[in-house]
């Protein structure tokens, strides 16, 4: 009754941005427009291409690469295919006390030429945020029985709002998990 919302459909003719299917379709543009300059993407692992003639490897996710090239002129050839093909901006690179940020990854070499990944400012950011920026690390992690003591005193549910927060620190730690530890398997 006296309703004035008027709905107005459209057909998308492609993919919209930030929509599951657009990272799908993304991919194998990206794959296409690498093929162009000689590079082959693995086909036991996804995402992950290489340019046998040059040597070069190349890790990429949606729109990020992590490239590794063994030689200036490699690196120059890169650049030049790249800068032809995708808009960019711009590239980052790694060495010595130049640390690279990788989706949210620090990647870092010190004078010994050894490569370490972290998430140290993550982590740091994370606990911030939650007020925990002093808290008391430890050497043995939590047990399954600490966590049921502690959860014996408070069985009520959730409300929504901490439900949501809950849902939240847990995605960020596994995201934590996935990203810098291997399985141990």
């Amino acid at each position: 009754k006296g309703s004035s919302t008027v709905w107005i459909f459209k057909w998308l003719l492609g993919p919209q941005y930030g929509v599951q299917t657009s990272g799908h379709d993304w991919g194998r543009t990206h794959a296409r427009r690498h093929e162009l300059f000689g590079f082959s993407e693995l086909k036991n692992v996804g995402s992950i291409y290489i340019h046998e003639q040059k040597d070069i490897r190349m890790c990429v996710w949606v729109d990020d690469p992590l490239t590794v090239c063994h030689t200036e002129d490699e690196l120059s050839w890169y650049d030049e295919q790249v800068q032809k093909h995708f808009e960019t901006q711009g590239r980052n690179r790694l060495g010595k006390q130049i640390d690279l940020d990788f989706l949210g990854m620090r990647i870092s070499t010190p004078d010994d030429c050894l490569i370490y990944i972290d998430n140290e400012s993550k982590i740091d950011e994370m606990l911030l945020r939650e007020g925990m920026q002093d808290c008391n690390p430890v050497q043995m992690p939590i047990t399954k029985e600490i966590m049921q003591r502690i959860c014996e005193g408070d069985r009520l549910p959730l409300n929504e709002k901490d439900a949501t927060h809950y849902r939240q620190i847990a995605g960020e730690v596994g995201w934590l998990e996935q990203t810098t530890h291997m399985p141990a398997t």
